[in-house]
């Protein structure tokens, strides 16, 4: 990749570029202060989090501010599954690329995730959210993450209390 890009959602995790003729800026919901206030199992990693130059919702923000960037590419990686609506992103990103631009697109190996005892969201339910452009994940949604992810360390407060709030077991 060469050229201006922008990558959404680096946060800790930048896709490594080369190429001394490479601009990339960083696009993301939250600043790095917010970033460690809300996921405070990111403090020892704290170095390698990317201060985003545009703070963009991608739940609830468009992409059109950007059209006149006129990017040579764009880097979602390991990004799309964290949107409520990822096909409206998607075609968000369609508006704002220029003729000749690349789309650099990664998600996780269900298989190899912690929440992989989930079931995987169906078409039918990814182009519903779309047409209803919605834009806040829904209860549901959290409840089915939280009943099915595996706990990998201790848990975050925040979950021990929603589960405790629903009567839930934590393990």
């Amino acid at each position: 990749m060469r050229g201006k890009g922008i990558e959404f959602g680096a946060l800790n995790n930048s896709l490594p570029l080369r190429g001394d003729n490479t601009k990339i800026v960083y696009a993301d919901k939250l600043t790095k202060l917010e970033a460690l206030r809300l996921f405070p199992e990111l403090e020892e990693s704290h170095t390698s989090i990317i201060e985003p130059d545009l703070i963009i919702d991608f739940n609830t923000d468009d992409l059109s501010s950007l059209k006149t960037a006129q990017f040579d590419f764009m880097i979602a990686n390991h990004f799309i599954e964290h949107l409520v609506n990822p096909i409206r992103f998607l075609e968000d990103v369609s508006h704002i690329m220029k003729p000749g631009s690349l789309f650099f697109l990664t998600v996780p190996d269900k298989d190899f995730t912690f929440d992989k005892h989930r079931r995987l969201s169906t078409n039918k339910h990814l182009w519903a959210d779309y047409r209803h452009n919605k834009k806040v994940t829904c209860n549901a949604h959290i409840k089915d993450y939280l009943l099915h992810k595996e706990i990998v360390d201790t848990p975050h407060p925040a979950i021990v209390s929603y589960f405790k709030a629903h009567k839930l077991p934590l393990s």
